[in-house]
């Protein structure tokens, strides 16, 4: 079952600086979760329409679950966005979609597809990513929902602190790395719509139900057994009650006439 998606963007803005104080002006609010000395762990859990905007121009659109970012003395160093449920085919498109704005080979992708069509389980997942090509780094997972109806979500990367880009920041980004294919893509299923894997799996457990008690229904026709319908019902009370009563007044006339003797 699937329902429209519901339109309201909170933009996480780090296409001049990746601070927590860009984090805080986007309006989400981030719960602590712990401090590993070299960096700090934040959560965000709730479903929300998330924009991020990144050097080049680039704007990328998602609707999050749950959101997890690491920061070191103010400053971003690696965000993740888990996305939605999807069937393999919506995720399929949106993997293709970022393929082509970082120019990136498709082959990855289609053996991905070709190995992974059909499945509902024991699935193979898939990471896509611009590596040095841009900055930041940025990465797709196709990773699997565990949901047999809808088996796969986006999980989205950005990294700041890569090897690669050791001592780069957003104004060398702007000067010195390309424009993206497609600078504004969406990692939300391209059908607009939201797949809710419980209502699909109520669904098909009420269809089970209905076909149980159809068979029932035939096996016993086929055994004889007439079910009686409420009209049935009420000639057999009626003439139960006659019965009884019949026997009552034998009762009585034998007990008053055998008296006399």
């Amino acid at each position: 079952m699937a329902v429209g998606l519901e339109a309201a963007p909170a933009v996480l803005d780090f296409s001049r600086s990746h601070t927590m104080e860009d984090v805080r002006r986007s309006g989400l609010n981030f719960k602590r979760l712990s401090d590993f000395g070299h960096s700090v762990a934040y959560v965000y859990q709730e479903d929300r329409d998330i924009v991020v905007l990144l050097p080049g121009g680039r704007k990328i659109s998602q609707r999050i679950t749950i959101a997890h970012l690491n920061e070191k003395d103010g400053v971003l160093t690696r965000l993740e966005l888990l996305g939605l449920i999807m069937p393999q085919d919506q995720a399929y498109q949106v993997a293709g979609t970022f393929c082509d704005s970082f120019n990136l080979r498709h082959d990855k992708l289609e053996a991905w597809n070709r190995l992974n069509l059909g499945k509902k389980y024991d699935t193979e997942e898939l990471y896509l990513s611009s590596e040095k090509k841009y900055y930041p780094a940025v990465g797709i997972n196709l990773f699997t929902s565990f949901n047999r109806y809808y088996p796969w979500t986006i999980r989205f990367h950005i990294r700041w602190n890569w090897t690669e880009h050791r001592g780069k920041d957003e104004e060398q980004a702007w000067r010195e790395f390309p424009t993206p294919s497609i600078p504004e893509i969406s990692l939300n299923p391209p059908s607009g719509l939201k797949y809710d894997g419980a209502a699909a799996y109520r669904a098909d457990r009420d269809a089970a139900y209905d076909q149980a008690k159809k068979a029932k229904g035939s096996q016993a026709q086929g055994a004889g057994v007439v079910a009686a319908s409420p009209g049935t019902h009420w000639w057999l009370w009626a003439f139960g009650f006659a019965w009884l009563s019949l026997l009552a007044l034998l009762w009585f006339v034998i007990r008053k006439f055998g008296s006399k003797r």
